[in-house]
């Protein structure tokens, strides 16, 4: 099973060509399970973090503290992003089953599931530290899911690669 850490490894894919087909197909699904347990965390983490912003833009507005305001305005402050700047490709699976423990921690250690509610409880200081923890997480969770698109675009290149040059064999797969 193939990890974050091995993907960004410059020396990943080296010798790809010497791979089997099988091999370069079950590291292709690795992967793609790894992209979509990381497009998975960033909705959170984007989701949390909007919700940072929307309790920045209501103490800069003097608007009433209270997890009922919040609740109503979920609609419209999770809702504002509908599109977001990406690959615009469709997952193939909508279940995450690889979501990367490591940065699933560092989430919930800068805004835990159960504290979201309670935004309006945390300080300026604290907010501001969140929001800034959150935007960072953000932009690290999207580049190694850039670089698992990257690889795994290698990968399925080498397969329509290996199907060109007569390397691999539409039989081949109905054997």
């Amino acid at each position: 099973m193939v990890e974050i850490p091995q993907v960004t490894d410059p020396a990943f894919l080296d010798g790809l060509e010497t791979w089997t087909l099988e091999e370069v197909r079950a590291t292709r699904d690795d992967l793609t399970a790894i992209e979509t347990g990381l497009s998975y965390l960033r909705r959170v983490v984007q989701s949390r973090l909007d919700i940072v912003l929307a309790e920045h833009r209501r103490r800069e507005l003097g608007e009433p503290a209270g997890a009922t305001g919040l609740v109503e305005k979920l609609p419209e402050i999770l809702g504002s992003k509908l599109r977001s700047a990406g690959t615009g490709r469709l997952n193939t699976s909508f279940v995450p089953t690889r979501v990367p423990e490591n940065l699933d921690r560092q989430l919930e250690a800068i805004l835990p599931a159960s504290r979201v509610s309670s935004v309006s409880e945390l300080s300026d200081d604290d907010l501001t530290r969140a929001q800034d923890s959150l935007t960072e997480l953000e932009q690290l969770v999207s580049a190694e899911r850039r670089r698992v698109f990257e690889v795994i675009d290698r990968l399925q290149d080498e397969v329509v690669r290996r199907y060109r040059t007569g390397e691999a064999t539409v039989d081949s797969l109905l054997a």
